[in-house]
């Protein structure tokens, strides 16, 4: 989690004003209780989509709150609105944990579908899932690639034409 913290803060610090007072407002309208933090009651009422175990959104509550007091300050937000923004808030459908490394997609579904179907290295090793039993994985990493093959073969040279 900590090299995702350090790539949210960059992104923070080298975006516009208006990218900054964006974070800063979807910071205010989660903070329901105006004390300065989002407790993990905003957190379930308003961020996550209803496609998100409760266990999953409580153990990433606990991975953004870096001093341990159980809600999230707006140096701790930013990872969320960076997540949020960059449609990384996925988990393990085995285990049911937040994905914050290495993990494998279900090719047929991130093709065909706006939800993807996501395991943590160990559940996808240990076979710990129940998922279409044509289903072929792919770690991330391996996925970009694969998606950037696929994007390049099909852009038109316009000196080729």
């Amino acid at each position: 989690m900590e090299e995702i913290r350090e790539v949210a803060k960059a992104y923070y610090a080298n975006s516009t004003k208006q990218q900054q007072e964006e974070a800063r407002d979807a910071f205010q309208k989660m903070n329901l209780e105006k004390n300065k933090t989002i407790s993990l009651t905003d957190f379930l009422d308003i961020f996550l989509p209803d496609s998100f175990p409760k266990s999953v959104a409580c153990s990433l509550l606990k991975e953004l709150d870096v001093n341990g007091d159980g809600s999230l300050d707006f140096d701790e937000f930013i990872t969320l609105f960076y997540l949020h923004q960059s449609k990384r808030l996925l988990y393990c459908h085995g285990c049911e944990k937040f994905l914050t490394g290495l993990y494998f997609t279900c090719v047929k579904c991130f093709d065909s579908t706006s939800n993807s179907y996501d395991l943590c290295s160990i559940c996808y090793r240990k076979k710990n899932f129940q998922h279409h039993k044509d289903a072929v994985f792919l770690d991330n990493y391996a996925l970009l690639r694969r998606n950037i093959k696929r994007s390049s073969e099909t852009e038109v040279d316009p000196f080729q034409v």
